[in-house]
């Protein structure tokens, strides 16, 4: 094989269109439709969490992709230059070769090591690994072997997404300028400096409506800045992701909720929204001390800032207290509190002096569009004491009433909420009975920011939003409203007021109850169209599950039995896909024990059904036997007259004692299922469970060593499936018949089968199943003497199956691994 170039020329190239891969990745090449879907459909391009760049294609498409205008250069000079340039990449250790066969190949598999999200910071990498080459003797840069890059916990998380400079879920400020707190501003920024490396907990204490939230708010955003434009600001400290999690939004209205639960969903929710800015796609594990661990885990991979607002609202704040004193050094914690707590570095915030009250005063008048005589001005700032929220909200009753109240007494204590609660409520009285009042209460009620949809339909019982619009300009003039996103929320003490006036029988809050568990009901109403046995499109649920979670345990804690119930019905697909765990099994405990106390043994089994189906995702291999015992009492007590649900029990408990090497009783439960599937019945219900006979019987098949019946099954069983196109059936069987395929040393198929299910595994977010493709791939390559694949693919099988809690197989993975040589 020849040398290879190191000329600027061939730098310069190589940077075009390694830029324009990128642009590829990230759908920012402008592409025609009809380019869009030749390229789709041939090249493949994703992300290892931005750590590599995987590629997969046939060598001219991705020619004609990253050399769309070169008239010089016919298309056989552009493979040759392409593959020179390919050559280039691995001799600098930048590129892995991850091809079965190199000569003569037209396929290309190879991955390209990354520096960053960022575009730009990566091709500045590159241009430094090449002039840190130049020292190299160029006769010397031949192909040579590269070490295999370390996979890292989300190896196949291949799901294409935006390079961004930080990655955030900071709300919008509600302040185009924060007035004041120029102090505070610069001692905080330092302390989030990185220089400070032993302060990395900072408390901000103070009122309530004192500006905690605003101050911390205002630094992170700050800090965003600078995260995107660091030559900008190069004296504010910038980070790889900005987290801002509200606590006051996680909260339940009620308190009835047991007290490890209440526990667990407060760090648990803040589990979440780490998980999801950080834009990790696989599911939390099942248990709150694996979701600690991924979490440590997720954080130590980058710069963070993470802010905890409204500290003092969460229950059992121990336990958040506990994962702060877990977090690594690499992440600095923001908290803000109205109680003292003693935690870390203390900011504590006072009112407004004198200057600043006046400042901010003049300053929400002209947000408003309103004038203020100075007279006005000075004689505002006594009644409010200089406290930012009584100032907001008498500035905007100004707007509405136009003129300064004059009622708001003065010599109000600063160490109390008398003053911002009065200013509140004096406002709030001059439009009780109106559409505003009503919006303003029905919005309390939604934990996370809420559509003006759904307030139309909650509020005000319609589906035209003009009156709604109107109602919500007149509370946002009074700035009792905030707007995030195109959605509307409150601030957490306004939030507070409004629940404290629900005994207010003006305040109809009943009828605005009942709308707003009547609107979730409506939303999720295309959910019972849904096969719940099948991988589904749950996106829009996704967009309000706190809203939708806390009507649903609203409804039990009131007793509301057939809400609870239709609202399961709706959610039982995606609690089980979307790995909501602890909802699940909390929800079918109180479903099942108000069951059995109504008499109603049909909605008992079920829920005893479903609880065993999600203690065996918890550990499949049922320890303790209770997904089999409950299994057994739902088949007890279903009605024989409903043969579909008494299959699927059968089945299921099949299927659970041939994992635990029952095979007599498997069989037993077997034929069971196969006596109830009896011709007359409706053709797709039929064919759906003739398809999980065959597949339940192969699988007895597999684990008993007897592979030729076993394929045959298979076969048999996915033939029909893709005749009535059950996606995830064809993907679990395809993945059954790869493990057959590798015990027959079959590679190529195998391989074949295992990309197939990869694909939907990660399309789906099916991680499970993606785990199971991991630990086969691993196999693979093992078996092909791979050695370096191979232990990548168990590292990663290793780490998705610990958080799925499947010791068992985290442990052979392992063993894999570690034992590489």
């Amino acid at each position: 094989m020849g040398r290879i170039s190191t000329s600027d020329r061939v730098k310069e190239r190589i940077k075009e269109w390694l830029k324009r891969l990128l642009a590829y990745v990230n759908d920012d090449l402008g592409l025609t439709d009809a380019e869009d879907k030749y390229f789709q459909d041939k090249v493949s391009v994703n992300y290892d969490n931005f750590r590599t760049l995987i590629v997969r294609s046939e060598l001219e498409p991705l020619v004609k992709l990253l050399f769309p205008q070169d008239p010089k250069k016919d298309l056989p000079q552009l493979k040759e230059t392409f593959r020179h340039d390919l050559r280039v990449l691995k001799s600098l250790g930048i590129l892995e070769d991850n091809r079965d066969k190199r000569q003569g190949s037209s396929y290309w598999h190879f991955t390209i090591k990354l520096w960053h999200k960022s575009t730009e910071v990566n091709l500045e990498k590159f241009e430094q690994k090449w002039d840190e080459s130049k020292g190299i003797d160029p006769k010397k840069l031949v192909d040579r072997p590269v070490l295999p890059t370390t996979l890292t916990s989300d190896i196949t998380k291949i799901v294409p997404q935006r390079l961004i400079s930080a990655q955030h879920n900071l709300p919008t400020r509600q302040h185009g300028t924060l007035i004041g707190r120029k102090q505070e501003i610069t001692k905080l920024l330092e302390l989030l400096s990185h220089h400070h490396n032993n302060t990395n907990l900072i408390t901000i204490e103070g009122l309530g409506g004192v500006g905690k939230s605003a101050l911390a708010l205002e630094v992170a955003h700050r800090c965003l800045q600078a995260s995107q434009n660091p030559e900008l600001f190069p004296e504010i400290p910038s980070f790889e992701a900005i987290i801002f999690i509200s606590a006051q939004s996680q909260c339940f209205m009620g308190s009835s909720f047991p007290r490890r639960l209440r526990s667990e969903r407060n760090l648990g929710d803040i589990f979440r929204v780490i998980n999801q800015t950080l834009n990790h796609f696989d599911r939390l594990p099942p248990t709150l001390e694996a979701q600690l661990d991924a979490i440590i885990d997720s954080l130590s991979r980058q710069s963070c800032l993470l802010t905890i607002d409204n500290l003092e609202t969460l229950e059992q704040q121990d336990f958040v207290l506990g994962f702060l004193q877990e977090i690594p050094p690499n992440v600095k914690v923001v908290l803000t509190s109205r109680v003292k707590t003693g935690l870390g570095t203390i900011i504590g915030l006072d009112c407004l002096n004198a200057e600043e009250s006046l400042e901010l005063i003049e300053h929400q008048a002209q947000q408003k569009g309103i004038q203020l005589s100075h007279s006005d001005i000075q004689s505002i700032y006594p009644k409010t004491a200089g406290l930012p929220l009584s100032i907001v909200y008498t500035i905007g009753q100004i707007a509405v009433g136009g003129m300064v109240p004059d009622t708001i007494p003065t010599g109000f204590d600063r160490s109390n909420q008398d003053l911002a609660y009065y200013c509140f409520e004096d406002s709030f009285r001059q439009f009780r009975g109106q559409p505003a009042a009503q919006l303003l209460t029905a919005i309390a009620l939604f934990p996370q920011p809420a559509s003006l949809e759904s307030l139309a339909y909650v509020a005000l019982n319609t589906t035209e939003v003009t009156t709604t619009k109107l109602g919500l300009n007149q509370l946002f003039r009074r700035s009792l409203l905030e707007i995030q996103q195109e959605r509307y929320t409150i601030h957490s003490l306004t939030r507070q007021y409004i629940r404290a006036d629900y005994q207010d029988s003006s305040s109809n809050i009943s009828d605005i109850q009942n709308r707003w568990v009547g609107w979730y009901l409506k939303l999720t109403q295309p959910c019972l169209a849904l096969d719940w046995q099948e991988w589904q499109d749950y996106s829009f649920i996704d967009a309000d599950w706190m809203n939708l979670r806390t009507v649903v345990e609203w409804c039990r804690e009131q007793g509301r039995f057939a809400d609870f119930r239709d609202f399961w019905q709706r959610l039982k697909g995606y609690t089980l896909f979307g790995g909501h765990w602890l909802e699940r099994l909390d929800w079918l405990d109180w479903l099942i024990a108000t069951a059995q106390q109504r008499q109603e043994p049909a909605t008992v089994a079920e829920g005893m059904y479903h609880k065993s189906r999600t203690l065996a995702h918890l550990n499949e291999t049922d320890p303790n036997g209770e997904a089999i015992a409950l299994g057994k009492q739902a088949w007890q007590l279903s009605d024989s007259q409903n043969w579909q649900f008494q299959f699927d029990i059968a089945i299921y408990l099949a299927t659970l004692h041939s994992r635990k090497q029952e095979f007599g009783l498997a069989q037993d439960w077997l034929e069971r299922s196969q006596t109830l599937l009896q011709p007359p019945v409706e053709e797709e219900a039929y064919i759906r469970r003739w398809i999980q006979t065959r597949y339940c019987k192969a699988e007895i098949h597999w684990r008993t060593q007897n592979h030729a019946p076993a394929k045959d099954l298979y076969l048999e069983a996915l033939a029909k499936a893709k005749e009535i196109n059950w996606q995830l059936m064809i993907s679990y069987i395809q993945g059954w018949m790869a493990t057959l395929a590798l015990a027959d040393r079959d590679w190529q198929q195998a391989e074949r089968l295992l990309k197939l299910v990869l694909e939907a595994a990660e399309r789906h977010h099916d991680y499970r199943s993606l785990a199971y493709c991991q630990r086969y791939f691993a196999l693979l390559e093992k078996q092909r003497q791979r050695a370096s694949l191979a232990c990548n693919w168990a590292e990663s099988a290793q780490i998705s199956f610990e958080r799925l809690r499947m010791t068992q197989e985290a442990a052979e993975m392992r063993t894999l691994w570690e034992n590489r040589n």
